[in-house]
């Protein structure tokens, strides 16, 4: 019955934004630069397409000089969009470490309130489990209505140590 708790898993978009690839390499541009075509390609692709022999641009086909400017803006852009991703990345990690603390809480009162086997096993197991949720009155507190339900092992020490 516990074991079945679930948490909802939030899923980040796996999109990227147009025009953070590589027309040639459809990768993420680490050093984009931009042709007179207007077009944006990542730096070592778009050397290689003309080391090649090739002297039009790959996305019209259209004769260009072989010569390129760094795309400042998009490279900036690229960075921020990475960045925001690892924020997302370290919340979502947050929320969901408070979830399973707030699921291990809810099981520790629901398991206390129905006097199960679980929590009437050997001195110290229970305590140990309690210990990590703080509560100045010495109870487990419920997330719903803030409601302590008393620990049936008597007294809850201050750290897991001091059972």
């Amino acid at each position: 019955f516990f074991r079945d708790v679930c948490i909802v898993s939030m899923e980040l978009p796996a999109t990227v934004p147009h025009g953070f690839t590589c027309p040639i390499t459809y990768d993420i541009m680490e050093d984009p630069v931009m042709l007179d075509d207007g077009h944006t390609y990542e730096r070592a692709a778009i050397e290689q397409w003309f080391r090649c022999g090739n002297h039009t641009s790959p996305m019209t086909l259209l004769p260009v000089p072989s010569s390129f400017t760094p795309n400042h803006t998009v490279r900036g852009l690229i960075a921020e969009w990475k960045e925001e991703g690892r924020r997302i990345i370290r919340a979502k990690a947050k929320v969901e470490a408070e979830a399973k603390l707030n699921a291990l809480v809810l099981v520790l009162v629901i398991a206390i309130a129905i006097g199960c086997s679980w929590c009437a096993c050997p001195a110290g197991h229970v305590r140990t489990l309690c210990a990590c949720v703080p509560c100045s009155s010495g109870s487990v507190p419920s997330k719903a209505g803030d409601v302590c339900v008393p620990c049936s092992s008597g007294s809850i020490p201050s750290k897991a140590g001091d059972v």
